[in-house]
């Protein structure tokens, strides 16, 4: 008799399948779910590493978005955008910069970290950083180096596409059409960071509301690490008035909105968290056309944005003065450099005119950039690796 022959699913044939430890179980049609279940998966708050594991997820572990080092560099310099001050208005830096040397070309490119990952109009996810790399040490590193990775992503590699949990197969109501029941805890568990951004413009007809701040402080909008009111109310805007300004502008009239529509309202996701905020400031000639002491917050935030431009342009600056006719820098240091020098170059005023979506720019806007945990519920799907959506 012939020498019996195995009949395997080799993981090299099988493409995302190979997830599956249980494959050749499943019906053909569960398989090609599985696979766009995979590639449709977000990275939950707390996931785990399979009790069963198909051997694919160490490959897919490669292909996370990581924060890498493209080439065997040497680190120049970390600039930090916002760096925490100890009694400041920031306390949590949302990007840096790191300026390196390609060690084989000699050539000076940057690398950007920021403290989040968002490719989705929704969710992503918050970056857990490498503890072993410490840029500020200005070490020389290997082609490859993960900076910081996807929490998706466990110490030996693994790619955690989910987690685990106790399942009750039961006939009760709420199974019927393919539905599910969990609990709110394991919601919790399932639960996917959202980041969304607000932006808002004003100076020529519109003054800010002091939506965030008391008789002392005139405040826009929450800072960096404070959370959006229960409400969801972001920042407003009223439209200056000569008839009614002695009205609307006066303190405790500044920090209660109008809800008939006299006053532009954005929202955000109530409770989120704030991460970043950008400011623009236009100036329209020799004339401030925002209220005096409206613009304390804003002009802090300015201040910081283009203390971090200066920086970069300072750290360029010495690090040409040392490499002199020899020195080449990359595109994206180019692009970076050019973008710095415009936001913090003296020009006469209305010498240019700067536009955001084809629109001249009014003399401020202001950019937030939040997070919040959006916790799974009827809209959602919740699948398993089987191919088995409910």
């Amino acid at each position: 008799m012939p020498n019996y022959v195995h009949n395997e699913l080799h993981p090299q044939v099988l493409g995302i399948s190979a997830v599956n430890p249980f494959v050749r179980s499943d019906a053909a049609a569960r398989q090609q779910m599985v696979g766009s279940h995979v590639s449709q998966a977000l990275t939950i708050a707390d996931a785990s590493t399979r009790r069963n594991l198909g051997g694919f997820e160490k490959q897919l572990g490669t292909t996370t978005f990581a924060v890498k080092m493209p080439v065997d560099a040497e680190v120049l310099a970390v600039i930090e955008k916002y760096p925490q001050r100890i009694g400041g208005r920031t306390g949590e830096n949302p990007y840096t910069i790191v300026l390196f040397e390609n060690i084989e070309t000699k050539e000076i490119d940057v690398l950007e970290v920021p403290t989040y990952h968002c490719l989705h109009q929704h969710f992503g996810f918050r970056y857990k950083f490498n503890k072993e790399v410490d840029l500020r040490t200005r070490p020389t590193l290997r082609k490859g180096t993960i900076i910081a990775d996807s929490p998706a992503k466990d110490a030996a590699g693994n790619a955690n596409l989910g987690t685990e949990a106790q399942v009750a197969f039961m006939s009760i109501p709420a199974v019927i059409e393919d539905g599910v029941v969990i609990s709110r805890s394991f919601a919790r568990r399932l639960g996917v960071m959202g980041y969304e951004k607000r932006d808002i413009s004003f100076g020529q007809d519109y003054y800010p509301l002091n939506l965030y701040g008391d008789e002392n402080e005139y405040k826009i909008f929450p800072d960096i690490g404070e959370h959006i009111r229960d409400t969801g109310l972001l920042f407003g805007t009223r439209k200056f008035d000569e008839n009614m300004d002695v009205i609307g502008m006066a303190p405790k009239a500044l920090r209660t909105p109008d809800h008939s529509g006299f006053d532009r309202l954005r929202y955000g996701e109530a409770g989120a968290k704030v991460i970043d905020v950008s400011v623009i400031y236009e100036p329209k000639g020799n004339q401030q056309l925002t209220p005096v002491g409206m613009d304390g917050q804003l002009r802090d935030y300015l201040g910081f944005e283009r203390s971090f431009y200066l920086k970069l342009l300072s750290t360029f600056d010495e690090l040409k003065k040392v490499r002199r006719d020899t020195m080449r820098i990359s595109r994206a240091l180019t692009i970076m450099l050019t973008e710095a020098r415009s936001y913090v170059s003296d020009r006469p005023k209305n010498n240019v005119k700067r536009m955001y979506q084809h629109q001249a720019l009014d003399e401020w806007r202001v950019e937030v950039t939040y997070e919040y945990l959006a916790v799974p519920t009827v809209p959602f799907k919740l699948t398993d690796f089987h191919g088995g959506e409910k």
